[in-house]
């Protein structure tokens, strides 16, 4: 399966890369498809890479006590999540469900290292952007620990 540069070009990962950059970046991508409900990764299991959803949108959710998933949140398209992952090779947090037909690219940790030797330059830039996208992340999740607090507070 091919690598589509022009819905990679919609995402925070490829910001200020040229055309060769992005044609580079993505020889070291994977790319998978997937079906509705299908799970991508387990809260829990090894974490060594990121994902890009090139098309469909995944769940990231928590098991309750009774054994069911709750998703927590919808990720859209061109989203990327499990940055984390990339460098800090820590277990999942949540787990991520396919939400209908659904294409995925994967940067493996042991691809962006050899990315990184081989491109020091352009290893910089996609670090600098996955920073970028860490940076957002949080924000999000600030502003929803305040919503959650703010209700609870109310009630």
């Amino acid at each position: 399966m091919s690598i589509n540069t022009s819905v990679l070009e919609m995402t925070p990962l490829l910001f200020s890369l040229n055309d060769d950059e992005v044609k580079i970046f993505c020889s070291y991508l994977k790319a998978g498809t997937y079906s509705d409900g299908d799970i991508l990764f387990r809260e829990g299991d090894e974490g060594n890479y990121l994902c890009v959803i090139a098309r469909g949108s995944i769940g990231i959710a928590r098991q309750q006590e009774d054994g069911e998933l709750k998703i927590l949140w919808e990720l859209p398209e061109n989203k990327v999540f499990g940055e984390l992952a990339l460098f800090d090779g820590q277990p999942r947090s949540g787990t991520a469900v396919c939400i209908g037909d659904t294409e995925v690219y994967f940067l493996h940790q042991k691809d962006f290292m050899n990315l990184s030797n081989a491109q020091p330059s352009l290893s910089m830039k996609i670090t600098l952007n996955v920073i970028k996208v860490l940076s957002s992340n949080l924000r999000t999740t600030t502003a929803r620990f305040y919503q959650a607090s703010n209700a609870l507070q109310e009630n």
